[in-house]
């Protein structure tokens, strides 16, 4: 009969990653390298503290994977952790010799992913409910061609959920959208939460013309032609100037209703002078003045 030749210290399991997620696999480790190939491996624990595998075979492939690297160390995959998993006792044997170990935050940290319960985004305020452990840091992104900035939200814990020997807690975020002064409708915000070592996007890319202050706004290319005034920078269905003709270029009527001969010099000009400006601004298609 061959036993292992070593103490009961040589035994002994480990987890690789400094943090767990909850519905992801988790591996514990077992260094098995001076364990005699015939020794007995097992795996035991869980919440009932019961059998998980013996001598490589799991026995529940769909909770349980057992992994085998060329030094001879001995791992349990545990499949879509959960807080059930978690708090509990994991021992690894090999032969005669064990160790036993407490899965818990004194030395990784379980990581309860950002689960959205309400969100709302209006003209005033944004609002983001979710269940998440631990605490989070949260931020929000204005990005338009005018600014970025990013700002530190504020997070209130509403309460605490059970689950399993652990906890989650309830959380909101919430920021006033009308402190912003936003004014170029032209941009998208991002919020995104640090949640231990981990960042999840919590809001992406929402674009501003779709927040109720931005509807009424017409986002306007900067060189684009007024068709009512000749005027760059805005359209016709901001404009307060009087119609300019687009024969003569003087104010007060349409091209229809011109008098002023198509040949006359004066046509290129207005009162004011040059008409169409610098060559370097592109023209809009009048269709609505003629």
């Amino acid at each position: 009969m061959h036993l292992c030749s070593f103490t009961v210290s040589e035994v002994e399991w480990y987890i690789e990653s400094k943090y767990i997620i909850n519905g992801k696999d988790t591996l514990l480790n077992c260094n098995g390298t001076s364990c005699l190939s015939r020794g007995g491996k097992k795996w035991i624990g869980g919440r009932n503290y019961e059998l998980l595998s013996f001598n490589n075979v799991s026995t529940n492939s769909t909770k349980y994977e057992i992994t085998v690297d060329t030094t001879l160390n001995y791992g349990l995959k545990i499949k879509n952790m959960s807080f059930d998993d978690f708090n509990s006792i994991y021992t690894c044997v090999c032969g005669l010799q064990q160790y036993s170990r407490m899965l818990d935050t004194s030395y990784v940290v379980y990581i309860y992913p950002p689960y959205i319960a309400t969100k709302t985004i209006n003209k005033e305020f944004l609002k983001v409910e979710m269940d998440v452990y631990p605490l989070q840091k949260c931020h929000l992104r204005f990005t338009t061609p005018s600014r970025s900035n990013i700002i530190v939200l504020n997070t209130v814990r509403l309460k605490e959920i059970k689950k399993g020997r652990s906890e989650i807690y309830k959380v909101a975020i919430s920021h006033s959208l009308l402190q912003e002064q936003i004014i170029d409708c032209k941009g998208y915000v991002d919020v995104f939460c640090e949640v231990g070592p981990l960042n999840y996007t919590i809001i992406n890319r929402h674009h501003l013309h779709g927040l109720d202050n931005c509807k009424d706004q017409i986002v306007v290319n900067p060189y684009a032609k007024c068709n009512n005034s000749l005027q760059t920078g805005h359209k016709q269905e901001t404009c307060n100037n009087d119609w300019v003709c687009n024969s003569c270029g003087k104010s007060g009527h349409k091209a229809k209703e011109c008098l002023q001969p198509m040949d006359d010099p004066t046509a290129d000009q207005d009162q004011n002078g040059d008409l169409n400006g610098p060559d370097s601004v592109p023209e809009a298609a009048n269709v609505d003045n003629a």
